[in-house]
């Protein structure tokens, strides 16, 4: 669940770290159920301001909906009155969890999928921009996400889309890129 939100939202591991129980709902538009999150606080936002943001379900496959996943995750592993709960989304031994513990996570899956392959919390955003782009995706869209254009990432997710676009997405998932 955790990276399908990763590479779903593009936002940062700190800001996934930071997401609460009770800052999540699901609301019914247009006859989809929809997942919503108020985000408090972010590496641009510290000042606490709440930002809203809708994750539309994917209609075709309910066994790939990350909606559909995530509400059956909460209920789940919290139970049927999960948003009640003052508690982390995401924790790890008893604590919220990092981009460390991500990483790992993310790393394992590799290793479970017999790819040889070094990814990150990072490499999540990246690959999930370039996706975005390289399907057509505007940049209104990825600002629509909480990104700015004045956003040194956004803009170097950007620029190394045509990169990616070009075969290098693996090279780049190996490799630091050393102009960012």
């Amino acid at each position: 669940m955790i990276v399908a939100l990763c590479v779903r939202t593009t936002w940062r591991a700190e800001t996934i770290s930071e997401i609460k129980l009770k800052n999540i709902r699901f609301k019914m538009i247009e006859n989809k159920k929809y997942a919503i999150f108020d985000i408090c606080k972010s590496k641009t936002n510290q000042d606490g301001e709440v930002f809203t943001y809708f994750i539309d379900p994917i209609e075709d496959d309910k066994k790939m909906c990350i909606v559909t996943l995530l509400k059956e995750y909460l209920d789940t592993y919290f139970g049927k009155d999960w948003n009640k709960k003052d508690d982390y989304l995401f924790t790890h031994d008893g604590k919220k969890v990092n981009s460390v513990i991500i990483t790992e996570i993310i790393q394992k899956m590799a290793v479970r999928a017999e790819e040889d392959i070094k990814l990150s919390s990072k490499s999540l955003r990246v690959g999930a921009v370039a996706w975005m782009l390289e399907a057509g995706f505007s940049v209104e869209n990825l600002k629509s996400l909480g990104w700015t254009e004045t956003s040194t990432a956004f803009n170097c997710y950007v620029r190394n889309t045509a990169i990616a676009m070009q075969g290098g997405s693996k090279k780049m998932l190996k490799k630091k890129i050393k102009n960012c």
